[in-house]
């Protein structure tokens, strides 16, 4: 039975390492190895990545209304780099919104900077505030009446108002991926955002 949409935000995925793999590549295969998973990639028609402005939430509700039919639905942003059982891990937690750990490599000072504040939980699941939208896993039933992406680049505003509804966010630390450019939150502050010569 199909459970779960995992729909990629934008078409145009980041190539890494020397042998032209993609984040593409990387969806594709977590995605063949969830038993249950659909996948479908968003077109840019709808907001155009040069411009992400407003296109980024009008992608991610668009994601949200493709997910209607299905217990669940990951977004997950053309810049993320997933392992093959990074979905499989995420719905062993069953909770309205899940996000994984996220790891900068481009800019590592920050990881663990860019969620929070922290609220007293238990290992693995680290009950947040806020996080970027890069990767999420949304529990459709609980989104249905829920005014879902507004934010543009605010991330904290939607989780704000999913908390509001009675949907928490938790981290699952026990899944990391990693985010393979740095946030346009950072990007003036971050000059440098290659990924390093021996990533692979």
């Amino acid at each position: 039975m199909t459970t779960t949409l995992v729909a990629v935000i934008g078409p145009y995925p980041v190539e890494y390492g020397t042998q032209g793999r993609t984040t593409h590549d990387d969806i594709r295969n977590m995605v063949s190895n969830t038993p249950g998973a659909d996948l479908v990639i968003i077109p840019d028609l709808v907001g155009g990545e040069p411009d992400m402005g407003w296109g980024l939430p009008r992608m991610r509700n668009l994601a949200v209304q493709y997910g209607m039919d299905y217990y669940r639905v990951l977004i997950v942003e053309n810049d993320v780099r997933v392992w093959e059982d990074t979905l499989l891990s995420l719905l062993t937690h069953d909770a309205p919104v899940v996000v994984p750990k996220f790891s900068f490599v481009s800019y590592p000072p920050l990881n663990g900077k860019c969620y929070g504040p922290p609220i007293n939980g238990q290992y693995p699941l680290y009950p947040i505030t806020w996080a970027p939208h890069s990767i999420v896993l949304l529990r459709t039933r609980d989104v249905v009446n829920v005014p879902v992406m507004f934010a543009a680049n605010a991330e904290g505003t939607d989780y704000k108002r999913w908390a509001k509804y009675g949907l928490p966010a938790v981290m699952a630390l026990d899944t990391p991926v990693d985010i393979l450019r740095v946030p346009r939150g950072y990007a003036e502050a971050v000059k440098d955002q290659r990924l390093p010569d021996n990533y692979e």
